[in-house]
């Protein structure tokens, strides 16, 4: 009976110690990694240099399913297995050159149930150290132009560190904290690029903070070609997307080549409304005309659609009103 128990014992390690060989094996050399990656179903690998349980390189991924493929370009990842010992994936640096993007288009009709925030619950803590994109192409048709990203993922939620995102001429800086579970409560500040006519740039300054499936407050200040101040609240998952906003600018005009008396000053917008039933705007603003200042008044109506313009008036003071209404589509 002992030695039934010895000859299993000694069985199970032997067992065990091919299964550890086998491991290095794979993850540790470029053989077995090449190897590895030739059993995954519609994965063609080019240029692969490296191992999989480290540092490793690649010319082009390739994986296609049906209609459906993934390319990536220029793929390089690094990271450290020694972190899985403190439950923790490390991952050092995740980079590509271009990743393409194409889908079928789906047969699915569409759901009429809510839309759902899923609940992210990780086993391990996660360390992004360098995440760089090039570009992103879906259906051949650019989405983004680099992003980059450094963020760690633990019991508290998503902290990003750096949030960079550029398309076209549009760039936003973001950091702060998401927690992917429950309400989903987040705060991120940042700043935005955004194009403008002329050569003056246009910053903005970004916060926002609430939950992102019962509502978020935003803050952003704006400077160079449009200097302002937006303030309010949103619900971007609610259905018809309900929002209260408000709008504070001094000194604008669209073009610098338009005259003096057509630079905007205290202008005050409101607007308060979804989409379904559309955003009711109130706003008022001043004209520094020739020899009297002009107040202007609007009252309207914004939706998908367009815009009802209920009352639009000029006033530079007694008997001297002008007043127009109508229909922007």
């Amino acid at each position: 009976m002992r030695g039934a128990l010895k000859y299993t014992g000694l069985s199970l390690a032997g067992l065990l110690a091919l299964l550890v060989l086998l491991l290095i094996w794979v993850l540790g050399t470029a053989a077995g990694s090449r190897f590895t990656l030739g059993l995954v179903p519609g994965l063609v690998v080019d240029g692969f240099e490296g191992r999989l349980g480290g540092h490793w390189t690649a010319e082009q991924v390739h994986w296609q399913q049906g209609d459906d493929q993934v390319l990536v370009h220029q793929a390089q990842f690094d990271w450290s297995p020694s972190c899985l010992l403190r439950l923790t994936l490390c991952i050092d640096t995740l980079r590509s050159e271009r990743i393409e993007l194409s889908f079928a288009p789906s047969e699915a009709p569409p759901s009429d149930e809510p839309f759902s925030l899923p609940q992210l619950n990780l086993p391990l803590a996660l360390e992004l150290g360098e995440v760089w994109l090039g570009s992103l192409q879906l259906n051949g048709a650019d989405q983004l132009q680099g992003l980059e990203l450094a963020a760690d993922w633990a019991s508290e939620g998503l902290n990003i560190s750096r949030l960079h995102v550029q398309r076209d001429e549009l760039v936003v800086d973001l950091h702060g904290y998401v927690q992917p579970s429950g309400e989903w409560p987040l705060k991120l500040k940042g700043s935005a690029v955004l194009p403008a006519p002329g050569d003056e740039p246009w910053n903005l300054a970004l916060e926002i903070e609430g939950e992102l499936i019962q509502g978020l407050a935003l803050f952003v200040d704006s400077s160079g070609y449009l200097a302002g101040r937006l303030s309010g609240e949103v619900q971007p998952l609610a259905e018809h997307i309900p929002a209260r906003l408000s709008l504070r600018v001094d000194g604008f005009k669209a073009v610098e080549s338009l005259p003096e008396t057509l630079r905007l000053n205290g202008v005050a917008l409101r607007a308060g409304g979804n989409l379904q039933d559309g955003y009711q705007v109130h706003g008022i603003g001043l004209l520094p005309a020739d020899g009297a200042v002009v107040a202007l008044s609007l009252d309207g109506r914004v939706d998908a659609k367009g815009a009802d313009i209920e009352n639009l008036s000029l006033s530079a003071g007694p008997g001297e009103r002008l007043a127009v209404n109508g229909r922007l589509d």
